[in-house]
């Protein structure tokens, strides 16, 4: 019972060898094919190589050939055309430098009819504050004019909103001859009395006499717009300030031009 069985398996392996051996012959007559046909192409065509592969992220791997050595060494040999010049960005003109900055300070939410007046129409000593003033009286420089408004003080009445949004629209940026003759007086930006930027050679106080005035007056760089008389001022104090009231003192202040909006 036990011989037919190894005669079984005997067969069994020497079909398996036979069949492994069969398949090598198979492999090696398309091997050898594929020898022939790639011989023929190299033959007809010597750029081409069925069996070059290249690695792209790996030039030192890349298989190359006669034609594509000769390809490179061609496009190495050409020069490469001069970069052509980028045009130049035409240079913006300066922006005119201001000879002096002034602030016009409003502390209390009301008086903004006097203020665009402030700007234009108030006396100021340039020469005193330090303002450079050419000799040529066609010469106008310009001075900057910001804007310091309430910051405590409200009236409820919504008129500094108001008048924000009208010097916003209107008056910012623009720049207009004073009535002095001597400078042109460009509107500036909003600013805080409370955390001045800027140097600033004159203060304008539109309503001094609604607080106490004394001591700020008291700097050589401030001056007032007072809507009562003074009867503790100074005289060095009077010739900083300006009365609504032409009784008042020497110098009157009319809010002329009038302002050109309602707010």
């Amino acid at each position: 019972m036990g011989r037919p069985r190894i005669n079984k398996r005997s067969r069994r392996v020497e079909a398996e060898a036979k069949s492994r051996e069969r398949t090598r012959g198979v492999l090696v007559v398309v091997l050898i094919i594929l020898i022939m046909i790639n011989a023929s192409l190299r033959a007809s065509s010597p750029d081409t190589n069925l069996l070059e592969t290249t690695t792209p992220s790996h030039e030192s791997n890349k298989v190359t050939t006669p034609a594509t050595e000769a390809v490179t060494a061609a496009a190495r040999a050409t020069p490469k055309p001069a970069p052509k010049p980028v045009p130049a960005t035409p240079a913006s003109e300066p922006a005119e430098t201001p000879i002096c900055r002034v602030a016009v300070e409003n502390k209390m939410d009301y008086n903004y009819q006097y203020i665009e007046s402030a700007v234009l129409r108030f006396p100021l000593d340039w020469e005193k504050l330090g303002c450079s003033i050419p000799a040529d009286a066609n010469q106008k420089p310009l001075v900057v004019f910001d804007l310091a408004l309430a910051e405590h003080h409200s009236a409820g009445r919504g008129e500094k909103e108001r008048f924000i949004t009208h010097w916003d629209s209107k008056l910012l940026g623009q720049i207009k001859e004073r009535t002095d003759g001597r400078v042109r007086a460009q509107f500036g930006v909003l600013v805080r009395y409370t955390n001045y930027v800027h140097p600033y050679k004159a203060i304008i106080g539109v309503s001094c006499d609604s607080y106490p005035f004394q001591q700020w007056l008291s700097h050589s760089t401030t001056h007032c717009i007072f809507h009562n008389p003074c009867t503790t001022c100074t005289p060095d104090m009077l010739k900083r300030s300006c009365f609504v009231d032409p009784s008042h003192g020497s110098c009157s202040f009319v809010q002329l031009p009038l302002p050109q909006a309602t707010w």
